[in-house]
């Protein structure tokens, strides 16, 4: 994960200690969610700032993409 913190006028920052405010009260946020990825989807969203993903999972062994390796 790549975050520019100074990005959105500094509201990346904002979003990021959004997000870790989720984590010190997971057991009610994990409740709703997938776990600690989905917080700084939610955090983003709540601030109304743009981020994007990867268009398709990734795999933790790795695939082959056009004759190049993507994975760990």
């Amino acid at each position: 994960m790549v975050i520019d913190k100074s990005g959105n006028e500094g509201l990346n920052l904002a979003a990021l200690y959004l997000a870790s405010a989720m984590m010190d009260d997971k057991d009610f946020w994990f409740k709703m969610c997938g776990g600690d990825k989905d917080t700084f989807r939610w955090a983003w969203s709540a601030l109304d700032l743009d981020f994007g993903r990867s268009p398709r999972w990734m795999s933790s062994v790795g695939i082959m993409d056009r004759g190049k390796y993507c994975g760990q």
